[in-house]
């Protein structure tokens, strides 16, 4: 698959149906297959929310491997999907097009992102394979698909966990206990206020050297994260 992201302004135009709030799309799944159905499914995703990406899909190539527009033709294929895929974390959901239940690879792939990020991943259609078609909510109609979208904090907090896991033990701070851990957040807590103050301009910042709020938040994390698997 190939998109160009255009993080554009929602449009407000009378025809959406999202509420309060214009949401946000991005299309996935085959490009080549279909090409009526896919046109008729970008028509109804742009009608009614601000898709993200693909911003067009007047392909170059429609039959290439790896499809781009106009744009995007001496751009890498890496470059192009990384691009897409942070339209896909951006984005209010995900909607698959899978004519016939056909996933491709890169579609394949983009639904498992999408689920780790906690992006529902809708379509019209179920996908043939059972994994990727338990991870999909399948919907009668685009127009109303914003009514069964649910908040999903998605895998984030839970990879951030593994990952200071591993670095705790490498380092030697697996054994810390709750206690130790507390006392250290609250020490950072501190910190953090202490690089406020400083970035203010507030009198007795404590004369320290520059330090940054986003450093010392992120050590205060660190330690929340690891009071939590502690």
């Amino acid at each position: 698959m190939a998109t160009s992201v255009a993080l554009a302004e929602p449009q407000q135009d009378q025809g959406r149906s999202s509420g309060p709030q214009a949401l946000s799309a991005v299309l996935c799944g085959s490009y080549r297959r279909d090409r009526p159905g896919l046109e008729q499914t970008f028509a109804s995703l742009t009608l009614h929310y601000n898709v993200l990406s693909p911003i067009a899909i007047d392909f170059v190539d429609p039959q290439a491997t790896f499809v781009r527009l106009r744009g995007e033709r001496n751009e890498a294929e890496d470059a192009i999907e990384k691009r897409h895929l942070q339209a896909l974390t951006a984005a209010d959901f995900m909607w698959l097009f899978c004519p016939n239940g056909y996933v491709g690879t890169s579609a394949a792939l983009e639904v498992g992102y999408a689920h780790a990020a906690g992006v529902p991943v809708l379509s019209d259609c179920s996908p043939e394979d059972p994994v990727l078609a338990a991870m999909v909510t399948v919907v009668e109609t685009i127009s109303t698909a914003w009514e069964v979208l649910e908040p999903n904090p998605g895998q984030g907090l839970a990879a951030l966990q593994k990952y200071y896991s591993r670095i705790a033990e490498r380092r030697g701070w697996a054994a810390e206990s709750p206690r130790d851990t507390l006392l250290l957040l609250t020490e950072e807590l501190g910190e953090v206020a202490r690089a406020v103050r400083q970035q203010a301009g507030l009198a007795r910042d404590g004369g320290y050297g520059a330090i940054t709020v986003g450093h010392e938040l992120a050590d205060l994390q660190l330690y929340l994260v690891h009071l939590a698997t502690a």
